[in-house]
């Protein structure tokens, strides 16, 4: 490579453009060929000059007095200077070809000190050469359970994404009750300290105004909307129950409050409730963690137009954590209207949410639209 670029370089710096072609269209192979070649048609080229001289002259009835220029001396001249730039050419090329050379041997250096560092280590036998998936000393058994592992994954995968949406038997317990005519599952909550009733029973009776101001336990404020007293059959008897109501609680919530005013026994094992003597059994039922957002309020969109609606925040019950939710729209008011996503927290009572109206009329979004 280095007497390819040396010979190029060489053919390059000739003061002649037609000597240059002509060593080129020789095709030397190395520098010393092109510089041979050079030197011979160079001399090839003078001695054609000077005979084409001595023909002129013959044809001259008088001769000129001029002494001939010393053709073999500038050659010889010629020949010193290309000697010159071929050895300094070479000496560039060395350099670099040395520069090169150090750069690789720092840089293998350099990887050989970071492998020495780096050690790949088992999780599992935490022996040094091997990861995890791939240790030797697993059992038979294990092996069994990690390939099933993979299939149940694989078959989530092949069913879609929402194969992943997190849906489980709740841990905590539920009690029926009646309000009215209605039979309700009620969540038994000892980490509450007020007693709540659903939005959905809350928001057909009348309320009364309330200066109560709720906090869940991460810290979010819960917004409320009033109190009220109602009348609840459980297990046949007739409990007149205090409730705050909240347009962000959707289940009826049964906190210590009323647990312990009526003196209530719980016995998770046996899945009982003790009250007043008698033993109410509890259930557990399938729940997601999911929380969903409605419209604060009634508002219209025009058509062909953007709209921020305000969105409130509504929850199964009170959020134990600060969690991070992406809404998704579950149903359409109109093939018009198109909701976009957005990332929410719960720190937060309220959260805009975008929504587009594509049609030629105006769109009216009623209080309490969910997405979730």
């Amino acid at each position: 490579m280095g007497q390819i670029v040396a010979r190029d370089t060489f053919i390059d710096a000739l003061n002649d453009k037609q000597l240059a072609m002509k060593v080129r269209e020789r095709e030397p192979g190395n520098l010393d060929a092109a510089f041979q070649v050079a030197v011979r048609l160079d001399a090839y080229s003078h001695a054609g000059e000077h005979k084409e001289t001595e023909e002129k002259a013959k044809g001259q009835r008088v001769r000129s007095t001029d002494v001939p220029e010393d053709k073999w001396g500038r050659m010889a001249a010629t020949q010193s200077e290309m000697k010159l730039q071929i050895d300094q050419q070479k000496q560039q090329i060395e350099n670099l070809v040395k520069q090169l050379q150090e750069k690789t041997t720092k840089e293998a250096n350099s990887g050989a000190s970071y492998k020495q560092k780096y050690v790949v280590k088992c999780h599992h036998c935490h022996e040094e050469g091997h990861i995890r998936p791939n240790c030797p000393k697993f059992t038979d058994a294990e092996k069994i359970r990690k390939d099933n592992n993979k299939e149940v994954v694989r078959s989530a995968r092949k069913a879609g994404r929402r194969a992943f949406r997190a849906r489980k038997i709740d841990k905590s317990f539920f009690v029926e009750i009646k309000i009215g005519i209605g039979s309700h599952k009620c969540l038994v909550d000892s980490g509450s300290e007020v007693t709540l009733l659903s939005y959905k029973i809350g928001k057909l009776m009348t309320l009364r105004p309330t200066d109560k101001v709720l906090y869940a336990a991460n810290g979010s404020k819960i917004k409320m909307s009033g109190e009220v007293d109602v009348i609840i059959q459980i297990a046949g008897m007739e409990i007149e129950t205090f409730f705050y109501v909240s347009e962000q609680i959707e289940e009826t919530i049964i906190g210590i409050d009323w647990l312990s005013k009526h003196n209530c026994i719980l016995d998770f094992r046996k899945e009982l409730m003790l009250l007043h003597g008698e033993s109410i059994p509890l259930s557990r039922r399938e729940t997601n963690d999911c929380c969903r957002v409605t419209a604060a309020e009634k508002v219209i969109i025009p058509a062909h137009a953007e709209f921020d609606i305000k969105g409130l925040l509504v929850y199964q019950r009170s959020p134990r954590a600060t969690v991070e939710w992406i809404t998704e729209a579950t149903g359409t008011l109109s093939p018009e209207l198109h909701v976009a996503n957005a990332l929410v927290t719960n720190k937060k009572c309220h959260v805009p949410i975008r929504a587009i109206n594509v049609g030629a009329k105006d769109i009216e979004v009623a209080k309490g639209t969910g997405k979730n």
